[in-house]
Order: C-alpha cells, then sequence, then structure tokens
C-alpha cells in the first residue's frame, strides 16, 4: 500500500499545474474580452501542449546523460510517466551499491537506472532474469527491476586467525582454524583477491588503457554471478563471500595431512611448508585441472571443483596469501619448554667435553683469538648494520646464533663442537617462531 499523500503525488502536482494553466487563460481571456470559437478554444489548446510537451522535451536532454536519439526519445517518455504518476523505478548504482529511494523497487513502470563506471547491475521481472547491464543509462521496462548490483572493481576478502572465543563460533561465522593431522589446532591470516571473471586470461585492465572504460563488463559473468545465488541449494553464498570460503576449506584440507612438526620446520634453499599451502590453494583456485598422487603412487590430471565452483558464479581469483601461523596458548608454552630445555642440554653436553677450554687470557695471541671470535660471531649483524638495516632483538639474536653455529662447525681450538652446533642452530630455528621482541602474546602465537 502507498501511504504517500495525495497533494505529494506526481500526478497530482501535474493535474493542479494545468487548472492554474487553465484559469489563467480564462481570467485573460475574459480580461480581453475575447470572442469564444470552438475552432479558437481548439487551436488554442493544441499551442499550449505543444508548447508543453517542447519543454518537456528540452527538460528530459539535461535531466540523463543521454547522447542517441533512442535515450533521448526514452528519456522523455521517462519524464512524461513520471508527470502522469506511472514511473517505475529510478537508482544510481555507485560502486557496487544501489541508492535509492524508499520503496523504489516497488514501482512497476518504465524505470532508469544510472550505473557509474565501477558498477553493472543484473536485471529481472517476476517470474525471470532480463539482462545485465553495464555502465551508462539503462533503460528498464515496464515490470522490470533492478536484482543485484555488482562491483567490477578488485575485490579483497580476508580472515584474521585470532584465537576463538569461548564456546562454539555463531552460526555462518567462518574461521580459519584448521586441525593437523596429529590433532593440534593452528590457524592463519587468509587474504583472498579477486573479481568478476573479465572473460578473458589476461590481468584485468583496471584503467591502464586510457580510450577504454577502466573496468572491462562481462554480462555473461555478471548474469552467472546473481543467477547462482538465485538458485543455490541452500540459503544462496553472494559471489563475493564464495572465494574466501573455498580458500578456507582448501586451508583446511591441506593443515590435515600434515603434522605440527612439518608446518613449522623450514630447510634453507627449500619452499616453506606455508607458501606450499598457498600454491597449492591457489592452483586449486585459478586452474581448470592440477597435478596429484593417487592411491596407486601415480600422478594423475583432477579437475578442480573449487575452481569449477568459481567459473560457474563468474568468479576469477586473482591471488592468494597467507601470513603467519597461529597456535593455541597451551601448544606454544610447551615448545618453549621443550625449546629452552634442548638448548640448555646441548649448551652443558659441549661445555662439559670441553673441560678447561674456558679461561682468562694469558698472552697476546689468546686475546687475538677472543678478538677475532667476537668479529666472527658478528659477522651477519654487522653486515646488515652495514646495509642501513636496524635488526629486531630476534633477528639480532637470530644472526648471532647462526654464526656461532657456523664457528663451531669450523672446530675452533680443535675441540669438537658438534653437538654445541646443532643445538645453536635448533635454537636460531626455534626463535624464529617469536615476534621482533622476543615475546609471545598471552592468546596465541603467531610465526
Amino acid at each position: 500500500m502507498d501511504f504517500i499523500p495525495f497533494y505529494r503525488r506526481p500526478a497530482f502536482q501535474t493535474a493542479l499545474g494545468l487548472v492554474f494553466l487553465a484559469a489563467v487563460y480564462l481570467w485573460a481571456a475574459i480580461s480581453l474580452d475575447q470572442t469564444w470559437t470552438a475552432s479558437g478554444l481548439v487551436v488554442d489548446m493544441a499551442l499550449g501542449a505543444i508548447a508543453l510537451l517542447s519543454m518537456i522535451a528540452l527538460a528530459s536532454q539535461f535531466a540523463l546523460p543521454v547522447r542517441t536519439w533512442e535515450q533521448r526519445s526514452a528519456a522523455f517518455n521517462r519524464l512524461l510517466g513520471h508527470l502522469a504518476g506511472a514511473r517505475g523505478p529510478v537508482m544510481f548504482i555507485k560502486d557496487g551499491e544501489a541508492r535509492e529511494a524508499h520503496r523504489e523497487r516497488e514501482r512497476r513502470g518504465p524505470g532508469v537506472l544510472v550505473i557509474d563506471s565501477a558498477s553493472a547491475a543484473v536485471l529481472r521481472t517476476d517470474v525471470q532474469f532480463t539482462r545485465a547491464a553495464g555502465p551508462g543509462v539503462v533503460f528498464t521496462q515496464s515490470g522490470e527491476r533492478l536484482a543485484e548490483a555488482l562491483d567490477l572493481r578488485r575485490q579483497l576478502r580476508g580472515i584474521g586467525g585470532a584465537p576463538p572465543g569461548a564456546g562454539p563460533p555463531a552460526a555462518g561465522q567462518l574461521t580459519s582454524w584448521a586441525l593437523t593431522q596429529d590433532g593440534i589446532p593452528v590457524a592463519t591470516d587468509l587474504r583472498v583477491t579477486f573479481t568478476l571473471d573479465s572473460g578473458h586470461v589476461t590481468p584485468p585492465r583496471e584503467g591502464r588503457i586510457a580510450d577504454l572504460t577502466p573496468f572491462e563488463f562481462n554480462p555473461a559473468a555478471a548474469e552467472r554471478a546473481v543467477y547462482g545465488r538465485a538458485h543455490a541449494d541452500d540459503e544462496g553464498v553472494p559471489w563475493t563471500d564464495l572465494p574466501l570460503r573455498l580458500a578456507v576449506e582448501l586451508w583446511r584440507e591441506q593443515v590435515k595431512n600434515r603434522r605440527l612438526e612439518n608446518l613449522l620446520s623450514e630447510d634453507s634453499g627449500q619452499t616453506s611448508p606455508l607458501q606450499a599451502i598457498q600454491d597449492e590453494i591457489m592452483g586449486r583456485l585459478t586452474s581448470h585441472a592440477s597435478e596429484a598422487v593417487g592411491p596407486d603412487h601415480r600422478t594423475h590430471r583432477v579437475v578442480n571443483r573449487e575452481f569449477e565452483i568459481l567459473y560457474l558464479r563468474g568468479v576469477r581469483v586473482l591471488n592468494v596469501n597467507l601470513y603467519g601461523l597461529y597456535l593455541p596458548r597451551e601448544v606454544r608454552e610447551e615448545r618453549i619448554r621443550h625449546w629452552r630445555q634442548r638448548w640448555s642440554e646441548a649448551v652443558q653436553q659441549a661445555l662439559a667435553g670441553a673441560p678447561g677450554q674456558v679461561k682468562a687470557p694469558d698472552s697476546q695471541a689468546e686475546t687475538e683469538d677472543l678478538f677475532q671470535l667476537s668479529l666472527g660471531l658478528t659477522d651477519g649483524l654487522r653486515a646488515r648494520l652495514d646495509q642501513g638495516e636496524s635488526p629486531s632483538l630476534r633477528d639480532t639474536l637470530m644472526l648471532i646464533l647462526q654464526d656461532a653455529a657456523r664457528l663451531s662447525d669450523e672446530g675452533i681450538g680443535g675441540v669438537d663442537y658438534t653437538s654445541l652446533s646443532a643445538g645453536l642452530r635448533e635454537a636460531a630455528q626455534e626463535l624464529a617462531a617469536l615476534n621482533d621482541d622476543c615475546r609471545t602474546a598471552t592468546s596465541g602465537w603467531r610465526l
């Protein structure tokens, strides 16, 4: 039911204006003592109608950014419909959001949409989707209305790895927590960059070509994005939420096939476990098929279900990023205790195997050796400082431990420091798990 007062309706205001013009005409005719004739009255009414329509036609050309004669005619018809109170929805779509008056979508007459260069729209009737429209002025037909507005710009969705609150998560709440193969919960900061599929494999244009619109519009992808949501098996996931949900599912799938030690181990010269998982997720979301090892230990080409889902929704993933690894507080504290215990035992064993080696220098040669030793322990640190960098406390300790392990491998003084070298390297690896200040948060541990 329409609750607009009758005196605010365009049809009433138009009728009131016509009555006013008729009253002015009668007053002028009486004042001039005009002789009334049927032919004269018809001519005057025709001239008045022509003047009114001419003014409406002129005003309609400036009400909308029209260019062609077809658009000018449509703008004139929409303005006439507005004056008669029979217009349809009038909306401005900016950055993928519709700016509209209250209950504007309930209007069923011919309307108009003004869409900016970063947006698109999908239209529908009561029974079906009709078409997708890109940037510009779009004139809707009677009964046609906006189904959904779309953003053509690059989209970024992410989820943090903060520890979960008490109790089960709320319905529909998305988290990145996953269980490793040995049952340890871990999480990460996950970011997905995507856009509506432009219909080609080259990078999105995004304003790099001056003669073309800054953002590409693919009608087929826009229709799939909206149509897929309307026909989903569940309540329907918006196309802007789908890439992140699929990335989280793939993250959990990858984590459950790895033990915690495998996620934390980083061998020099090899891809880190987190980077390997990121590359795997990226491949599953951006390529039609990938290679996988089957139960027979042979490599098979497998179709990526996630890529097909995104394609059917008109979405193209551009990038996937994983930042850091979070552990529960109990697991973090236990790993710190083990690290301290192993490092302490390694140092004690090394010192027990070299009695009498630590003593005050009693000659110039020994003093020189100690000076060279101090230089060797700070080789990496001094190199970083010479480059103008300012290493954090964690990085400083790691550089010293790495140089100490290197010197231990060289066997200074003819003493076997093999166990000490292994302990130092393990300590440096464990130290990399701490933050820049060698501290850990009370709620979780980020690597």
